[in-house]
């Protein structure tokens, strides 16, 4: 058995459906064998990677995690996403389970399952890209594809304790990928390092730099002072750290929470519903309550609000933009609690704290990265925004660096190697 071949074992042993608690809803663990045997070349040559299941991949059906598609015919060819990591030398485990139509971020769904998080098996995974982030906290996937309409990406990052990665809007090609908002769609990735995440990226834009050492960052108070004691206290020990190595802090104008959420819930919901429209009329009742609410809330937004939303989203990126061009980057909670039980997330109310700091992101088409903030506990995340793509990972990967001890970050770089 060659390296890639235990790679590959290695990963589909840890590999479960959504059914039982995992992350999947199919494994191709013959497809997988079969690409391991033929010792694949590439950049990420015998890394195994996972498909958020509302993305096309070849001879596997999009269900998108509903019953509405419940008879979805397999994909007749790969989404350009999944096709180029293929190209790369990846290796395909399967296809992650979902929130329904990615419309909503606990990562809850009672069709197909829900992927509980490693962590702690009673909490959840956050979502939408819920088995995404599963599989690479797991160890079943290094690397696994998502998307990101408000936060689906980053939010479950943050839950489970990985890197989530969300370019700037048109970055990566959407074609292939089911739609909820096209206004707010990113495909984004997940995988274990920022190290992954730039070779990931490389795929489709230039190299970036290894490390961007930031001389000023601003800083959301607002948003930290908004986050439960449990994410104060691992963000406090960030902030001694950046300022032993004399990195500015500054506090920074930034948008209300306010006009975020009023704008992005226009153009989300009244998009996502014009999507769904002849679904909805033909039999709603195949969609879950809460995704079904959800497009009826879409369905009564007036035209005048929707078109109020997007001229709104020019000016916040406009505001945005004039904020971090007197900042390296700007940093805040990802997400302001740990991670819920998953009885405690069949509260409407979770759902809005979930996204309260993330959603500002795909309403301005900027590139946001979620780190890990090591320590005690259940995983903390880090959210980082900066106006280009190479800015960002560069900053990313020093921050990665300041929070982990030098033996850490030794053996994940080394873990990012095939033996």
């Amino acid at each position: 058995m060659n390296g890639v071949e235990q790679v590959v074992e290695a990963a589909l042993a840890k590999a479960r459906l959504a059914s039982e608690g995992g992350a999947y809803i199919t494994i191709d663990a013959q497809g997988a064998r079969t690409a391991a045997r033929r010792q694949p070349a590439g950049p990420l040559a015998g890394v195994p990677f996972a498909v958020k299941d509302l993305v096309a991949v070849a001879g596997q059906p999009l269900r998108a995690g509903s019953a509405v598609r419940q008879e979805a015919s397999p994909e007749p060819e790969d989404a350009p996403v999944v096709a180029a990591l293929r190209q790369a030398g990846a290796i395909f485990i399967g296809t992650t389970a979902l929130h329904e139509f990615a419309f909503g971020v606990t990562g809850i769904n009672d069709h197909t399952g829900t992927p509980l998080n490693p962590h702690d098996p009673a909490r959840i995974p956050g979502g939408s890209s819920s088995g995404s982030a599963v599989a690479v906290a797991e160890g079943s996937a290094w690397i696994a594809v998502g998307t990101d309409t408000g936060g689906s990406v980053r939010i479950p990052a943050a839950l489970c304790g990985v890197v989530g990665f969300k370019p700037a809007q048109g970055a990566y090609p959407m074609q292939g990928v089911f739609p909820l908002s096209p206004t707010l769609d990113h495909v984004g990735f997940l995988a274990r390092s920022v190290a992954e995440i730039e070779r990931i990226h490389q795929l489709f834009g230039p190299a970036v730099p290894d490390e961007i050492r930031p001389r000023r960052l601003g800083l959301l108070r607002e948003e930290l002072e908004q986050s439960e004691p449990a994410v104060q206290r691992r963000f406090d020990d960030l902030l001694q750290r950046l300022a032993k190595v004399q990195c500015a802090i500054v506090e920074v104008d930034w948008p209300g929470s306010a006009e975020i959420l009023t704008t992005s819930t226009a153009i989300m919901f009244a998009e996502a519903a014009a999507v769904h429209r002849s679904e909805l009329q033909r039999d709603a009742s195949r969609y879950g309550a809460d995704v079904q609410a959800r497009l009826r809330q879409g369905v009564a937004i007036p035209a005048v609000e929707y078109i109020a939303a997007l001229q709104s989203r020019e000016q916040l990126r406009a505001h945005v933009l004039a904020t971090l061009a007197n900042v390296d980057g700007v940093v805040g909670p990802t997400v302001g609690l740990v991670a819920p039980t998953i009885v405690e997330a069949r509260d409407p109310a979770v759902g809005g704290r979930l996204v309260a700091f993330t959603r500002l992101a795909n309403v301005v088409g900027l590139p946001a990265l979620s780190l890990p903030i090591p320590g005690d506990g259940l995983p903390v995340g880090l959210q980082v925004m900066a106006a280009g793509e190479a800015q960002l990972l560069g900053i990313g990967a020093f921050l990665e660096r300041l929070l982990s001890s030098e033996s850490g970050l030794r053996q994940r770089k080394q873990a990012t190697a095939l033996p």
